[in-house]
Formats: structure tokens, sequence, C-alpha cells
């Protein structure tokens, strides 16, 4: 027996509702700073891991930026960042690991 219409697209709109994330976390490059935004509809925990690369006179060398902190209920709340004058060129290597709670 086939679905009926309604109960189908409710079914599909309670699956898409549950797998909603809590918090969105992104990473962006600012001068020579490594920044992870969050953006989070409650206050909650928060840890998140990205991968960057820098110019060290001849070659790139690789470094992670880790954070685990609780953060606001805020959209595109600076979230942690790390910064050093010897980083040039940076460059963004992975997605953003980690979530919220």
């Amino acid at each position: 027996m086939p679905l009926r219409p309604w109960l189908l697209c409710t079914l599909l709109a309670t699956g898409v509702a549950a797998a909603k994330p809590v918090g969105l976390l992104e990473a962006a490059v600012e001068g020579n700073s490594v920044v992870i935004y969050s953006t989070m509809k409650k206050a909650g925990g928060c840890k998140a891991a990205v991968l960057f690369s820098y110019q060290r006179g001849e070659r790139r060398e690789m470094r992670k930026l880790e954070c685990n902190f609780r953060v606001p209920a805020q959209a595109h709340y600076r979230f942690c960042a790390q910064s050093n004058p010897l980083f040039v060129d940076l460059k963004i290597e992975s997605a953003v690991s980690g979530g919220c709670e």
C-alpha cells in the first residue's frame, strides 16, 4: 500500500528537522589570523579544529587550530583565533571538524 502524500511529507519533514545541526562552525583568514566562527541558536559547548598553512621562506608549513569553549547563542560569534606575525599567505587546508552540543 503506497504512503499517503501527507504522511510522506510529515515523515520527510521530521527527518529533516532531526538532522539539522545545533550549531554551525566556519573558519576564515583575517590578515595574519585564522578565526573560527560559531553560530548557535542556544548557548552551549563547542569543540572545533581546522588545519591551515602559511608560507615560511621557500616552503609551506601546516598547523592546526583547536578550540574547546562554551559559546553564546549568537550568529557569527568569534569562537577562537590564532595569529602570528610569521603567518604569511595563510590558507585554510581543511573543513572545520567538531561540533556543538
